[in-house]
Formats: structure tokens, C-alpha cells, sequence
């Protein structure tokens, strides 16, 4: 992702005004969101990012959530961005919805394989039940990750599983290689932010 040069950026940040907005990474487990969150780290300027922190089981599956935050200086003002990745693990769905809690937005990362179809189906469904009960009109991206794996689904065939609107949009990605994040994390910001302004 392309930030701007962070020459006098601290002065910045005391003097425009600060606006918070949320980011929450949903996926079912191991589909790629705590690799797509280190990526972006790595991505970003290391003034306007913060470390990274990941609380991981002794297997590297996360076990209650990664995080992260960024600011990005508008002319304005300077929004702070916190990133949460929620663990995929279907017995914590009470614990990804009390991390979603407030979300401005919501990029739901779905592993390509065939054989986790129907775990990409189970997970996006437990999203769209939980953002049903909180009467908010939250952007949604999807990443079709792995598409580095040989025998993977194509984008379009994993939004047909989805059964997700037409409207979201769907990104090709490699989150190992780093495949397309940047351009998934683009267009993210910018549905957030057009709906941000629209409130």
C-alpha cells in the first residue's frame, strides 16, 4: 500500500484532528488473515504503523485475535485505523463476534481450496448473522487467498460459493507472497472511508 511520506508527520498528528475507524479480518481458521495482517505490517511506514501483536496457540493458529494500527494523514485530518484479525476456529464464534464489536468494516479472507468450500460458506455465514444484529451498514471485501496453490478455486467461483452479493467486491490473493494485498487494502479503506463520510 502506497502511505505518504512520513517527513514531519508526528507534527501532523498533533495538530489535525483524530478520527478512529475499525477494521475487522474474518475467516474460517488457517485461510490466511494473521499472514495477510504481517504482510501489511511489513507494508507499511514504520512512523505511521504500529508493532504488531498476535496471540497464537503453540501451532501458529490464533487464538484470540492480531492487531494492528496505522494512521493515515488526510488533509484534514488523520485517521487511526485499528486492524483486528479474529481467530478462525469454530468453537470462538462468541469470542470473533465481542472482537467485531463496532467494526466500520469487515474484509472476509476465504481460503481457495476447494475442500474448504464449505468452511468458507460456514464462516461467511456466522459474519452476515452477526452483522445482521448490529443495524449497521458495514463494508464488506472478500480475499479469495491461496490462489498461489496449484488446483485452487478462481475469485468468481469462490463468491458463487459465498453466495455473497454482487456488490462485494472479491480480490485474487496470495497473502503468503503478498499477492494482491495491497490492492485488496486499498479498496477496503476506500469503502470504509466513502461510508465514514456518508454517516
Amino acid at each position: 500500500m502506497t502511505t505518504p511520506d512520513a517527513t514531519g508527520v508526528e507534527d501532523e498528528f498533533l495538530t489535525k484532528p483524530l478520527q478512529q475507524l475499525k477494521l475487522v479480518i474474518w475467516g474460517p481458521g488457517a485461510s490466511g488473515k494473521t499472514t495477510t495482517l504481517r504482510h501489511l505490517s511489513k507494508s507499511l511506514h514504520p512512523l505511521l504503523c504500529s508493532d504488531r501483536i498476535e496471540i497464537s496457540t503453540s501451532e501458529d493458529h490464533t487464538l484470540l485475535s492480531d492487531y494492528l494500527a496505522f494512521h493515515l494523514p488526510l488533509e484534514t485530518s488523520t485517521i487511526l485505523f485499528h486492524i483486528v484479525a479474529t481467530t478462525g476456529q469454530r468453537r470462538l464464534l462468541a469470542t470473533r463476534e465481542l472482537i467485531a464489536t463496532g467494526a466500520d468494516g469487515v474484509l472476509f479472507v476465504a481460503d481457495s481450496q476447494p475442500d474448504i468450500a464449505a468452511e468458507n460458506r460456514r464462516s461467511y455465514e456466522e459474519l452476515c448473522a452477526y452483522l445482521a444484529t448490529t443495524n449497521r451498514l458495514t463494508p464488506v471485501v472478500v480475499m479469495a487467498n491461496k490462489q498461489d496453490l496449484p488446483g485452487c478455486l478462481h475469485p468468481i467461483a469462490v463468491h458463487r460459493h459465498l453466495k455473497a452479493p454482487r456488490k462485494i467486491p472479491i480480490f485474487g490473493t496470495s497473502a503468503l507472497y503478498g499477492t494482491n494485498i495491497q490492492q485488496v487494502f486499498q479498496q477496503f479503506i476506500k469503502d470504509v472511508l466513502i461510508q465514514f463520510v456518508a454517516l
